[in-house]
């Protein structure tokens, strides 16, 4: 997950999401270790992630460099999720490698818009509202594969 100490970024881990994190800066570790379920990447950009990779699935909420590297650092059948733009609009990004790497996808998650989406009855609800159409989606695509 990259982004993570963003507000997008701390809702999804809070929301379950399991696997490495990365950060920009080491100051922000002992933050990140409390509510991260897995492992701390610390590096600029997200390239420093790439020897713990290829990974199945990368949540992205920063955009610009960070979703070109991630579209080039997913395993067969990965999926990367951008979840916001805060480096910027414009990506480009290896197209042979996110080719190669066959059957990788890219999928846009509006986060307000799924919690628009759902009846807000329960405070769960919020956090649901993020995992279930990760799961659904990441769903979708493995049949489509089948």
């Amino acid at each position: 997950m990259d982004g993570v100490t963003g507000g997008v970024g701390q809702f999804a881990a809070a929301s379950g999401a399991r696997g490495h994190s990365h950060i920009r800066r080491e100051s922000e570790r002992p933050v990140v270790e409390a509510w991260s379920s897995g492992g701390v990447i610390v590096g600029e950009t997200l390239e420093a992630a790439r020897p713990s990779g290829p990974f199945d699935l990368i949540l992205d909420s920063v955009g610009g460099s960070a979703l070109s590297a991630a579209l080039t650092m997913l395993r067969r059948n990965g999926a990367s999720v951008n979840l916001g733009g805060t480096e910027g609009a414009m990506v480009s990004f290896d197209n042979a490698a996110f080719f190669r790497a066959s059957g990788t996808s890219l999928l846009s998650l509006i986060l307000s818009d799924e919690i628009a989406a759902t009846e807000p009855r329960t405070a769960w609800r919020y956090s649901f509202a993020f995992s279930k159409p990760v799961v659904e989606a990441d769903r979708r695509h493995r049949s489509a594969l089948d």
